[in-house]
């Protein structure tokens, strides 16, 4: 499980995934 969950809605994503969309979420989320 990562470790790097800034926002609610990360966390959902990262299960959805398994934990390794949290840098590409936070990569969409910036841009």
């Amino acid at each position: 499980m990562a470790n790097i969950i800034l926002d609610p809605k990360a966390r959902e994503h990262i299960m959805k995934n398994g934990g390794t969309v949290t840098i590409e979420r936070v990569k969409s989320g910036c841009g």
